[in-house]
């Protein structure tokens, strides 16, 4: 991969952590500012013009943050895996995303259940689920000790089911499984949408997720091949934001929402990946930079910001009069605080907990390699 490749995907990541990062931080200072409630009749109630632009400005579509993650992560791994001869060891890549992930989220998982002082059978159970990443699954544990963290198990679930994508990749092409995959999400929320089911656990649930990862692995085939699926990606990008945005306003399509989501979370990847002007000029370069910087420590501060986010700016926001400049204020020192911790945590934890994976599978290697010798000697 070379530093261009690279520092685009970071840029990519940076923009997920901050459209996330900024959500977040317009439910502490607006709260429910999200319309949410549909009319007998299916379509979104918009009480006033407020309501209008909370809910359909780019900061209050930080779910979508999300997805990107997961659109780049079926990208990378399934990337990875084509420029490695198609080749798949479950024993190395379940210990190259073990150690990538677990280690930082252990410690900060356990950090914020003492934080919360909750020694109670509840509290226990809450840690237990998360420990095993399978709090996703009830309504109760899904927001529990760290609201980000549902998306964490969910990942998680989506790296075990990926030997079954591979598997699907021998009786089909690329395009003819994701659009099985495809199928399986529509069956899904059709139901949701038929039934009213619609809870945290049913929205969430890793099979109707699967098309936003597989997307991204979709994705990373066309690329390995020198293929495109967009021409003109930002164009498409806007059309289907658009789409996306619109999708919220019916009752019906809401049900829907990943399909145009993971469209454009694949528009803007192209968009960055075809683009060899993102870097030419100055001005660009700075920005993309930042947003490498950011996403390089995007999973430190994913772990940790949600729960500190509120205290922050609190603390931060001067007693003077002027609440817009308070506010602004408090919410810049705050983020510049997330950053600077996340960026130790990055430094101290993340990097030497992949270090210490790959030493360990380097051991290992090392190993098998001198048993083949010996067993070779003795013949």
């Amino acid at each position: 991969m070379n530093k261009l490749y690279i520092e685009k995907i970071d840029a990519l990541r940076g923009i997920a952590i901050l459209l996330v990062l900024s959500y977040h931080t317009l439910l502490i200072i607006c709260p429910n500012f999200e319309a949410k409630t549909y009319s007998d009749s299916g379509f979104l109630i918009i009480n006033n013009i407020k309501s209008l632009i909370l809910t359909f400005n780019p900061i209050g579509q930080g779910a979508m943050g999300v997805e990107l993650f997961l659109v780049i992560s079926g990208f990378l791994i399934h990337l990875n895996y084509l420029k490695n001869g198609s080749s798949f060891s479950a024993k190395e890549f379940f210990s190259k995303r073990f150690w990538r992930i677990y280690p930082p989220y252990f410690l900060v998982l356990i950090f914020f259940s003492f934080m919360q002082k909750d020694f109670s059978l509840k509290g226990f159970f809450d840690i237990i689920t998360h420990v095993f990443f399978v709090h996703n699954l009830s309504n109760r544990t899904f927001f529990a000790i760290n609201p980000s963290f549902w998306s964490l198990a969910l990942e998680f679930q989506l790296y075990l089911i990926y030997p079954l994508y591979l598997v699907l990749l021998k009786y089909f092409s690329a395009s003819k499984t994701t659009i099985i995959v495809l199928s399986l999400n529509l069956a899904l929320s059709i139901f949701g949408c038929v039934s009213g089911y619609n809870s945290l656990t049913y929205t969430a649930f890793v099979l109707k997720f699967w098309i936003v990862w597989c997307s991204g692995a979709f994705l990373a085939d066309r690329y390995y091949n020198k293929k495109r699926i967009f021409y003109k990606p930002f164009v498409w990008f806007l059309l289907f934001y658009a789409l996306f945005l619109s999708f919220k306003l019916f009752k019906v399509t809401s049900f829907f929402m990943l399909l145009p989501a993971s469209l454009t979370c694949l528009a803007l990847i192209e968009t960055f990946l075809q683009n060899e002007s993102l870097s030419r000029f100055t001005i660009n370069r700075l920005f993309i930079k930042v947003l490498t910087f950011i996403g390089l420590i995007s999973y430190s501060i994913y772990l940790i910001h949600q729960p500190i986010l509120e205290g922050l700016i609190q603390f931060y926001k001067p007693s003077t009069e002027g609440p817009i400049i308070n506010t602004v204020l408090g919410v810049t020192l705050a983020y510049l605080t997330i950053i600077l911790i996340s960026y130790l945590f990055y430094k101290l934890i993340e990097l030497r907990s992949i270090s210490f994976g790959q030493k360990i599978r380097k051991k290992g290697l090392l190993s098998t390699n001198t048993n083949v010798m010996s067993v070779k000697v003795s013949k």
